[in-house]
């Protein structure tokens, strides 16, 4: 069963959200939190591939902050931020979230962005499956931040641990969906954990840069418009 978590300071908004959930074709363990420092205080035990549906103005509190801090977590939620604000729209894009719900439409869209979370924590159950020398080792794709090519090794950097095999970049590029872009011929990156992209250069979340050859600059920005597109 899919568990969502509603975080709003208002009681009647909670109810609401509730009552449009309750119209979708799905079965949903729903939790609610009014008080942010119950939210702050119970966070880390929220299960992982949770929906959390945050309100954006929150007493003493910014919802923007609080997904941030859910970011930090590494437990694959998906973040739908809902607002009566059309202005806060563009500070979403501070975090990692699914969806941006303006609380007028929410009869129409909070479905909406409902579902593509649930497509969401689907596709990031996916894995890389990687052969080493004495074991298999499966590898979630949206754990991966990016690939390096060095002589005659890769390694995969995830959030949990670096992964060393003697796959060629090609190879693994061949089993990766869209998110995973080429920038050069020794680097792959998740366009997940992208938070800039310069001429020379990908800064990610982590602040870690990655070098873009002349080579591959058209394709890393056609695929990560296609990527961005694919996430609207």
């Amino acid at each position: 069963m899919q568990n969502i978590i509603i975080i709003d300071d208002m009681k009647e908004h909670i109810q609401y959200i509730q009552d449009i959930i309750n119209t979708m074709n799905h079965q949903f363990q729903i939790q609610t939190f009014l008080d942010i420092h119950d939210v702050l205080l119970h966070m880390n035990q929220f299960p992982d591939h949770s929906i959390i549906i945050i309100d954006i103005l929150l007493k003493n509190h910014s919802g923007i902050e609080l997904a941030k801090e859910l970011n930090q977590l590494h437990k694959n939620f998906q973040i739908i931020f809902i607002s009566s604000y059309l202005e806060k729209a563009t500070e979403v894009y501070e975090t990692n979230h699914c969806y941006f719900v303006y609380k007028p439409e929410s009869k129409k869209r909070l479905p909406m962005a409902i579902e593509k979370a649930i497509h969401q924590i689907i596709e990031s159950q996916k894995v890389l499956t990687i052969s080493l020398k004495d074991k298999t080792k499966i590898i979630l794709l949206n754990d991966i931040m990016y690939i390096e090519r060095i002589q005659r090794y890769s390694y995969i950097y995830t959030v949990h641990e670096t992964i060393k095999t003697a796959q060629k970049i090609k190879d693994l590029l061949e089993q990766l969906p869209l998110q995973f872009i080429r920038t050069h011929n020794s680097y792959i990156i998740n366009a997940y954990y992208v938070s800039e992209i310069k001429r020379t250069h990908v800064i990610l979340n982590n602040q870690q840069p990655i070098p873009i050859s002349r080579a591959h600059q058209l394709k890393l920005k056609k695929q990560f418009h296609e990527f961005l597109v694919e996430q609207l």
